[in-house]
């Protein structure tokens, strides 16, 4: 099978910001037999934590494996945002399409996993350089200003949370001052991180 990217994609190292502010992890390649309950395939973010939970949660022993080293790909390379996953599909369609019950099992288990990162930061004690509080969806149009509106008026009711509308006149009075923008929606859930330093075997310098 053929790379779908750019060889710049598959680097061991891209100089990112994240690399200037930890060390990288020295694991040794693996070599001959191993034995362990359960092989985990990809030390990304998933790869990492379903590891952790089958030997936390089940007490099973793991191998967890990587073709280059934990977070190598988009886990160590992303903006460094842990918040609500978003959907190509919006609130609304997303009910009609699944269900009251789906829909709100579908928000609850993005919320949950803000908290289980946020815990798992607190218990092994990592320094992920963590700020800021929720995120923040700017109207780049008009009507978009007329979608989180909507959408805010959605979670309300459907949800019981409320998302902080920002109207454009108001924008400069939070940073965000910029022709290009209409207004935003600031919903409280989330946080910023440092991606790098969650992973097994990178410190902070």
């Amino acid at each position: 099978m053929k790379r779908i990217y750019e060889d710049a994609a598959y680097r061991r190292e891209v100089g990112s910001y994240w690399e200037t502010t930890v060390a990288p992890p020295r694991f040794e390649r693996l070599s001959g037999d191993t034995i362990a309950d359960v092989a985990v395939i990809g030390a990304g973010y998933v790869g990492m934590n379903a590891a952790l939970e089958l030997a936390e949660t089940h007490g099973l022993s793991v191998a967890l494996v990587d073709a280059c080293q934990p977070g190598w790909g988009a886990s160590g390379r992303n903006g460094g945002f842990a918040c609500m996953g978003g959907s190509k599909l919006d609130w609304t369609t997303i009910r009609k399409r699944f269900g009251d019950e789906a829909t709100r099992r579908f928000f609850a288990f993005q919320s949950d996993s803000i908290e289980t990162v946020r815990e798992n930061l607190s218990r092994y004690v990592i320094d992920a350089e963590v700020h800021s509080n929720g995120e923040v969806q700017l109207a780049h149009r008009e009507r978009d200003m007329e979608t989180l509106r909507h959408e805010a008026g959605f979670m309300e009711s459907f949800f019981g949370v409320k998302p902080r509308l920002i109207e454009k006149r108001k924008l400069a009075d939070e940073g965000l001052s910029s022709g290009e923008f209409h207004g935003a929606s600031e919903f409280s859930a989330g946080f910023a991180l440092n991606p790098l330093s969650t992973c097994p075997g990178w410190r902070v310098q």
